[in-house]
């Protein structure tokens, strides 16, 4: 077994000052070097002996990474920690899904370390902050060797593991758009424990207008080998009058959403217990997103 308090490979350190520095020696390095935001998830990789990257692009002190802002909606550069989204009023009050979700990505010594956009990265099907990202239609601001580029968030997402990046590309910023007014959002989970990853998560988002769903959002997290929306569910809600029996009919759309995966071999869940969970979580979302929209618009 590993010792996993030592990193055991021999790996050259860079610390590069700009965005195009990074990428410069990403691209002189290739498939032989790994960039380091938070660290949570490629320092443990590196201890257990999963990867041995001969280079490490430390892109932590690169000053445009370090900003977050929120003119014009609000924007998450990569060097971004998981505990200042989590703290951030902005987000609470706008983006409260993506606030819940950070509060719940593993304990706080991780949050204080991890990066949002590190989260995305590592595309895991349970990772906490995608869905909570998709619901409020996200956007992935990548910078490579051809220049910028701008791929929505729920086509960044390619397979477990995989994304959108192309070699010697660097996601630099998650941008969300301005929230329309009366919006209302949540996140909630379910893991083996608190800290945990998630067994299956979900998000939505959604308007509430004279009594009926506008601008609905609902992302699932850990049903298929990517975060994905849910469009059944969205399209069954969209424009209807709110009635329990129509949640509960969105709720088991949602649910028909999950597949088969290995992680029951693991003994991690069934398919059978994520669906009913699913349901049960995107249920109580669209709950507590439709009383919060209430709150927003003054009703009662």
């Amino acid at each position: 077994m590993s010792n996993t308090r030592i990193l055991a490979c021999e790996f050259d350190y860079f610390q590069p000052r700009t965005i195009e520095e990074a990428v410069n020696l990403m691209v002189k390095y290739g498939e032989k070097s790994s960039v380091l935001a938070g660290g949570t998830d490629l320092l443990v990789n590196m201890k257990i002996g999963r990867i041995a990257p001969a280079v490490i692009v430390d892109i932590r002190r690169i000053p445009d990474l370090e900003r977050m802002n929120g003119q014009d909606g609000f924007s998450i550069g990569a060097a971004i920690k998981v505990r200042s989204v989590e703290r951030s009023e902005t987000i609470a009050l706008k983006y409260t899904a993506l606030a819940e979700a950070a509060g719940q990505l593993g304990p706080v010594q991780i949050r204080n370390m991890a990066t949002i956009c590190g989260n995305v990265c590592t595309a895991s099907p349970s990772a906490d902050s995608p869905p909570a990202l998709l619901v409020f239609d996200a956007q992935a601001l990548i910078f490579g060797p051809s220049g910028e580029r701008v791929v929505p968030l729920d086509q960044f997402f390619v397979s477990s593991k995989k994304t959108a990046l192309g070699l010697a590309e660097l996601l630099i910023r998650i941008v969300l758009p301005e929230p329309p007014p009366g919006l209302g959002s949540a996140f909630l989970k379910v893991g083996r424990v608190a800290a945990d990853v998630a067994t299956v998560n979900a998000a939505v988002s959604l308007k509430r207008d004279d009594g009926c769903f506008r601008s609905c959002r609902i992302a699932l997290g850990s049903v298929t080998p990517r975060a994905i929306r849910s469009r059944p569910a969205e399209e069954a809600l969209e424009g209807q009058p709110y009635s329990v029996d129509l949640v509960e009919y969105a709720s088991t759309l949602a649910s028909m959403e999950v597949q088969p995966s290995k992680r029951a071999r693991l003994g991690r869940s069934t398919a059978e217990y994520r669906k009913s969970a699913i349901k049960s979580l995107v249920r109580d979302a669209i709950q507590r997103a439709w009383e919060r929209a209430s709150e927003k618009r003054g009703e009662r």
